[in-house]
């Protein structure tokens, strides 16, 4: 299982949140006003950390066309639940 702290604190050191920013409700693009950028380096980080490869180029994608529910793909407790959907441990 995949821990919402482990995940936050890359986020945490990588964008320099506060921890208490962000919970598992928490929209990284929208509560928090996290820059692609640093999406994509938080995110580089996970995928280092757990040896997967998130679609974030994909999710991205569909943000951009305005694809209904793609928002939802950038909330922490979503995105923990994809990491252990990709490393097995769902």
């Amino acid at each position: 299982m995949v821990a919402l702290d482990d995940v936050r604190d890359v986020f945490v050191q990588v964008c320099g949140l506060e921890p208490a920013e962000l919970g598992a409700e928490t929209n990284l693009i929208e509560d928090v006003d996290i820059d692609s950028i640093d999406f994509m380096d938080a995110t580089y980080e996970i995928d280092q950390k757990y040896g997967i490869k998130l679609p974030v180029e994909d999710w991205m994608e569909e943000v951009n066309a305005g694809t209904e529910g793609s928002k939802e793909r950038f909330v922490l407790g979503n995105l923990v639940r994809e990491i252990e959907r990709l490393t097995g441990t769902a």
